[in-house]
């Protein structure tokens, strides 16, 4: 699996040793779903914490993981200016399109669950090594991101902080 990674991120210029941010954004079930956890977050407001850690004007690429590639494009498109980096593999697009949820994952044979699973850790290794981390603090992956970080900064959309406890 730690080979398929390397291989994904590959990609990525220089991924491992230039700086750049890195965005989480999940809106599949747990916005859209039949038992949505979470209001739905602009685009716009993902922007503002970006630039809140990054600066203004950002100069640092900044990579983008959804569950939706509408989402990486609404992002994209607010801010052209901004170098966008996001695993686009024809596969794994075409397994976020639309609102991806949990039903459709376990609908999936096991190759494909496999795969996902592939490159949801290419893309959490990613959110890892960046310099900065936006997210929503309700999300697991925001939680696991945060504690796989170790410290470095991060913030989330929600009103409340979850603090991140490293044991």
């Amino acid at each position: 699996i730690l080979a398929s990674v390397q291989e994904t991120l590959s990609v990525f210029p220089q991924w491992n040793t230039t700086t750049f941010h890195a965005v989480h954004i999940r809106r599949g079930d747990k916005v859209f779903g039949n038992t949505a956890e979470a209001k739905y977050k602009d685009t716009e407001l993902y922007w503002k914490y970006v630039e809140k850690l990054a600066g203004t004007p950002i100069t640092d690429p900044v990579f983008i993981a959804a569950d939706s590639l509408s989402s990486v494009y609404e992002m994209m498109s607010a801010r052209p200016h901004v170098t966008v980096w996001y695993i686009n593999e024809t596969r794994y697009s075409e397994m976020r399109k639309g609102n991806f949820t949990h039903s459709h994952f376990f609908k999936w044979e096991w190759d494909d669950r496999i795969y996902w699973y592939k490159m949801f850790l290419s893309e959490l290794t990613m959110m890892r090594c960046a310099k900065t981390f936006v997210g929503t603090g309700s999300s697991n992956v925001w939680q696991l991101v945060m504690a796989l970080r170790g410290g470095l900064e991060g913030e989330t959309l929600d009103k409340r902080r979850r603090d991140v406890k490293i044991v």
